[in-house]
Formats: C-alpha cells, structure tokens, sequence
C-alpha cells in the first residue's frame, strides 16, 4: 500500500535582482535613449517626478549637478543635453534647414527646359528612377516598355536630363557619368592651355581606356594613346581630384538621410577646469528627480498597515518602483563617471591634445579590472557611446580602445613624407614601423593600408 509523504527539498536556483537588471538595462542605452526612458518612466510611474520646479519656486531644491559633486549653474534642460543647447546658440538657423532633395532639385529645373506633356512624363519617370548616387538604374528599353513610348523618345529627353545640374546626373554608368562631368568642364576651360590639354587628355582616357583607367594600367594607356607617362599622370590627377562617381553625394533624400541623422550627442563631456578635468554626464540627473512628497506621505501612512488593500498595495508598488529607478540611474552615472575618470588618468595625453598619436595600448578587460567589475559591464557602458573632449571634439569611446589607429595614423604620415617617384613597399613600411616602436608584421601593414584605402607602392607610383 503506497502512502503518500511529504518530502523538502532545498533547491539553489539564480535569480538576477531587479536593481542589477534595470541598472545593466540603463548603462547600455546612450543619452537619447536614455532620456526617452525616463520621459516614460515619468507618464508610466505617478510617484516620480521632475524636480524642475523646485528652483522657480526657490524652496532649495536639487539644482543640476556634475559628476565631481559642484554645483552648475544651468537651466535643467540644458543640463538635460547640453550639447543640444550649445548647438542650438551656435547655430541656431543652420539646425532649421532641411535637406536639398535631388528630385526637387531636378523637377525645378525641368521647367526651364522645352519638353512637351508627354516628355514632361518620361522626364519624371527618369527622375524617379534615380538612385541616391544619381545614377540611372533602368534600362532606357524597359523605360520606353513600360511607358509604351519610342525608345527615341527616352534617349532624347534623358540626354536632356544630362545636361541639368548636377554634372553627371542620370549617367547609366560610372564611364558615362566622368564623361558627362568633362564634358561640363571643358566649356569653361580655356583652350589651349594646360588645364584643357589635361582634360582632353583624360576624356580620351576615359572614352578608349576605361578599362585601363580602372586597373590602374597607365603603362597601356600610355602605348595605345602613344602619350607620355607624365602626361598620362596628370590626366589621372584630373580624373581622381576634379570628378566623381557620386554625382548626388551633396544632396539628401528624407527617407534615406533623415534630417538630423548625423547630429552625434555626446553621453560624456570632459571639460577642462583651472585644476584639472571635470566630468559631466549627458541628460537627467538621479538630482533630476525624486518620489512626489504626496506619494512618500502616504507610503509613509501606510508602512506600518499590514491590511492588504489595492490602493495600499498600489501606493507601495509605485514609490519603490520610483524609488528603484532613481537609485538604478544613479549606479548607472555612477559606472559612466568612473569609467571616464580611469580613462582620463591613463589616456591623458590623448584627451589633452585630441591627437591619435598618444593613445596608449588598453583593452575593456584591462579597465574592468583596474574598475574591479565584470568586463560585460564596461562593454555595456560604452557601446555606441560618445565623449566630447576639452578641444570640443566627439569620439566614440571605442577610440579608447583602438590602439590600431595609433599605427594607422603613423603609417599615414610615413607615406605622406615618402618620395612620390619612389614610394615605400610594404616591406619598407613595416621596417619603418617598427624603427618607430610598432611591433607589426607585414601582413597587418597591408591590412592597415587597405583599410586607410592607401594603394599599393606600384600603384603610388608618381612621373611628374
């Protein structure tokens, strides 16, 4: 016969406390981000409030604070993003432009020109099917198709078209849209000078040896054009200096280049004071807000009443709520202001000058365990995270961390000073890296030099 038992058990199970989530959950959002959480916070959670109010009304409120505890002497929404404000004193009618569309652009020139209804049509049809580039991705066949229209008819009105400004527009390909920029040119070059003999040069280059042109071949341009090696590389000079292959790069489209999508906001600003540096971290601070005193009182009231009543339980749910918040913002200011305090003492000389040279070597595991804490923390406190140094620049902290640049930036400059008819190889480069203290093999300089997008030496090659 079975009986039944009742048996205990002790089980160890891991539960992440609600302070170490919200806190992680805050350090990985940057100060946009950030503030919008708060924003919600404050209409989801009756209990918090802004303390904005306090200073109007004089009854010695929190005033804004920075992170070495003075107080600033700010209006809160500037201290809420203060280089938004800083933008918007400096530039204050620059941050109310809108973009130049490359359609509006277009369709305000067509009126200029003398097309008919029906070549009106084609002409925004063409327009439409412009890429950001500004480069034509339809065949004109399937363009004349699907508008039932001579293919005579396209070819007009695009050659129209191509005539418009910006010079290039509508090319069907990268040779056409460096002819068209020539032939733009050329009008406005006196003849038979220099600079018209550089550009003629470079349309012939262009119209029979796009092919060569492309490789960098000049050594066969030279025999088919029977054209000297000098002047070969000044028509390449040309091409490279006075052409592009983005005819549309200056303009912007409001689905493609949102207005204000380049504004970069800072999370961290360093500043320089009379006795050293002084952090400030970007949005509301924890002195920002507090639990509505109305809300604490009744908490307070009902602390001591072990009645389980809903509106008892919902006071208590919304002032710990509240109060959990504030203390999870303040941990989190707490790790960006230490972060950026350990980065100052090692990366001095850097964040003095601004200057990529003086990075100093360290990776996140090296700061986290100069911070003592996990090195995921560090990794969430400066993702896609930016700081605004002394000299009122912006960098990713990713800089910090990044000590190829220091190569990058040396590499750089060794090939700026080399001799243009002799250009160093890769093997020289990696010589000269390491005469400088750059212990690199020659594999990482060539990858270096790629991703500075630097030839190689054949290719650098200069004859004039």
């Amino acid at each position: 016969m079975a009986f039944l038992q009742n048996e205990q058990k002790q089980v160890q199970t891991q539960r992440l406390d609600p302070k170490v989530f919200l806190t992680q959950r805050l350090l990985q959002l940057n100060v946009q981000e950030r503030l919008q959480s708060i924003e919600n916070e404050l209409l989801e959670n009756p209990a918090l409030e802004l303390t904005e109010y306090l200073e109007s009304a004089g009854d010695g409120g929190d005033r804004p604070y920075t992170a070495d505890g003075e107080v600033a002497r700010t209006d809160l929404k500037e201290r809420a993003d203060p280089f938004l404000s800083l933008q918007d004193s400096e530039n204050s009618l620059a941050s109310h432009q809108t973009p130049i569309e490359l359609r509006d652009h277009l369709t305000n020139q067509l009126h200029l020109l003398p097309l008919s209804p029906k070549e009106q049509t084609v002409a925004d049809y063409l327009i439409g099917n412009l890429d950001d580039n500004g480069l034509l991705t339809e065949p004109v066949q399937s363009i004349a198709h699907d508008l039932k229209v001579p293919l005579e008819t396209v070819e007009k009105v695009l050659a129209k078209l191509q005539t418009l400004d910006p010079p290039g527009i509508a090319a069907r390909s990268l040779q056409e849209c460096l002819i068209l920029q020539i032939q733009h040119l050329l009008p406005d070059t006196p003849p038979n000078t220099t600079a018209w003999e550089t550009a003629q040069t470079a349309y012939r280059i262009l119209k029979e040896c796009f092919d060569d042109f492309v490789s960098h071949r000049h050594h066969r341009i030279c025999r088919r054009l029977l054209l000297p090696r000098k002047t070969v590389q000044a028509a390449v000079d040309f091409i490279t200096n006075r052409l592009t292959p983005y005819p549309a790069a200056r303009f912007g489209t409001l689905w493609s280049r949102p207005f204000g999508e380049a504004v970069i906001r800072p999370d961290v600003i360093i500043h320089r004071t009379e006795t050293g540096f002084q952090i400030e971290i970007a949005g509301y601070a924890p002195e920002h807000l507090r639990i509505s005193p109305m809300w604490q009182e009744a908490f307070e009231k009902y602390q001591g009443v072990r009645v389980e009543a809903e509106e008892i339980n919902h006071v208590r749910e919304y002032v710990r709520r509240a109060s959990l918040f504030i203390e999870c913002l303040r941990n989190c200011h707490k790790i960006l202001r230490a972060i950026t305090r350990e980065l100052i003492l090692y990366q001095t000389a850097f964040i003095e000058t601004g200057q990529v040279q003086f990075l100093r070597p360290l990776t996140r595991n090296t700061l986290a365990e100069k911070l003592g804490v996990h090195p995921s923390v560090v990794s969430r406190a400066t993702f896609n995270k930016y700081v605004r140094l002394p000299n009122l620049e912006i960098h990713p902290f990713d800089i910090f961390f990044d000590y190829s640049l220091v190569v990058k930036t040396a590499l750089q400059q060794i090939i700026a000073e080399e001799d243009p008819k002799a250009p160093f190889t890769d093997n020289e480069l990696t010589e000269k890296l390491c005469a400088m203290g750059f212990d690199v093999a020659r594999r990482t300089v060539v990858k270096y030099r790629e991703q500075c997008r630097i030839l190689p030496s054949h290719l650098r090659r200069r004859y004039n």
